[in-house]
């Protein structure tokens, strides 16, 4: 818009994006937290370390993990189809960003808080798959043209769900 000669933004592009940033650091401190709580519940449970040496340790080989990995997860989570979440810079994409990081940190506190194990790498691909199967249906396509990135992805969660089931269950001692 110009105004006296003036060429005028507007900010909400940068103040949304801002949000997103904060959003997405909201997702990797819960991140943070719900997947040293996986790391550390069965040496505790067991006994062979205590809350705080276990806690420490967990950090300790995170943070060597971080320093000497390949980024092979992140690799593979930028390398989904863009067509997910087309136009981040339009409002809509915009919504579909806090979307998922939205419901990526509900799903992360929700299993943290019943104190059930998940991978919060897992739910982040679920979440971009959600927001491309909302996307898809959206502009009027078929609700699986913005999951084709990952036909079997549902399966994931179920076979080691199924050997890790016993039928009838025992009480753990």
């Amino acid at each position: 818009m110009r105004d006296a000669g003036a060429i005028t933004e507007s900010c909400l592009p940068f103040v949304l994006l801002g949000i997103a940033l904060l959003m997405a650091l909201a997702f990797e401190f819960v991140n943070g937290f719900h997947d040293t709580a996986n790391a550390v519940a069965t040496v505790i449970y067991t006994h062979s370390l205590s809350p705080n040496v276990a806690v420490l340790w967990s950090g300790l080989w995170n943070f060597l993990g971080v320093m000497v990995s390949t980024g092979a997860v992140a690799f593979v989570i930028i390398s989904l189809p863009v067509e997910l979440i087309l136009q981040v810079g339009s409002h809509a994409g915009f919504a579909m960003v806090f979307a998922l990081l939205f419901a990526a940190i509900i799903w992360n506190l929700g299993t943290w808080w019943l104190g059930l194990p998940a991978s919060s790498s897992h739910t982040l691909i679920g979440s971009i798959i959600g927001v491309g199967v909302a996307n898809a249906l959206m502009q009027g396509r078929d609700g699986a043209a913005g999951a084709r990135c990952c036909p079997l992805a549902w399966l994931e969660p179920w076979p080691p769900t199924a050997a890790g089931c016993r039928w009838p269950p025992s009480a753990i001692s």
